[in-house]
């Protein structure tokens, strides 16, 4: 479904040029749930907007179902992490949601029907008349994640999306994620600084080197489904997949093993 093959991005030009994706190739199948973590400044959020049609890299190429992405695909929807930037605080949470949908053409019954369906999912039913400045960032994160299911895409993309809520809000917003994704049954791309986040939700981990970044291990989280915040994270699996993911992270190149003269 999704595809990154020799992607490589570099920033400026001769001596100041700073290459932040070297050779990144990944594929993601359809309606799987893949997570990608790496250490701070490997380019995860570089490569997002390459995947969105945002920015073009310097060579390789990203494609959607087999198509080359060369400008935002109609199929897929990207939800940021700076959620309170991406909603219009003088528009009720129905005229943000219905935003892409009046984009798209859909008729107001349409709109509508949409609109209540997913802000209801991500349990919001209550609050479609108010403001974002009337919500929690948890509540305004589901706002989020509203507005991009409404929008009906093949594939969602996440920019470290519950990086800026409380610990608890966190929590309940990645079993939301999780109910969303068994319902809807989209082809989930998920960035996150979180390892523990990452083998809780994913199919599987990928897992980005230092920059200029490349894909230095691919962990297959076989964790059983559906996964819960207590029974899940007690599973000694949790914890070996998280130590496997962890140690990739951390892991130096290794120095050449020095010349010795006979």
């Amino acid at each position: 479904m999704l595809e990154m093959s020799h992607l490589r991005v570099v920033y400026g030009s001769g001596s100041d040029a700073v290459e932040a994706i070297g050779d990144l190739t990944l594929s993601v199948a359809e309606g799987e749930f893949v997570c990608v973590v790496g250490p701070s400044g490997c380019g995860k959020s570089t490569m997002l907007r390459c995947l969105a049609g945002l920015m073009s890299p310097t060579s390789g190429e990203a494609s959607l179902d087999g198509e080359r992405i060369a400008g935002p695909p109609e199929r897929m929807a990207l939800v940021f992490q700076q959620y309170g930037r991406s909603l219009f605080p003088w528009m009720t949470v129905r005229a943000n949601v219905e935003i892409p949908l009046r984009a798209k053409g859909l008729s107001a019954a349409d709109r509508t029907s949409l609109v209540e369906e997913t802000v209801g999912a991500v349990g919001l039913a209550d609050s479609l008349d108010r403001y974002p400045w009337q919500l929690s960032g948890g509540m305004q994160q589901r706002v989020a994640i509203a507005r991009a299911l409404a929008y009906q895409p093949e594939v969602l993309m996440m920019d470290e999306p519950f990086a800026s809520v409380d610990a608890q809000t966190r929590a309940d917003l990645e079993d939301l994620l999780l109910r969303i994704w068994a319902e809807f049954r989209v082809t989930v791309l998920f960035v996150t600084h979180d390892v523990d986040e990452s083998v809780y939700l994913g199919d599987r981990v990928a897992v980005l080197s230092k920059s200029p970044s490349r894909v230095s291990q691919e962990v297959v989280v076989d964790l059983p489904r559906p996964r819960d915040q207590l029974t899940t994270k007690a599973d000694p699996l949790f914890s070996d997949l998280r130590t496997r993911v962890l140690r990739s992270i951390r892991q130096e190149p290794r120095s050449p093993a020095p010349l010795i003269e006979r």
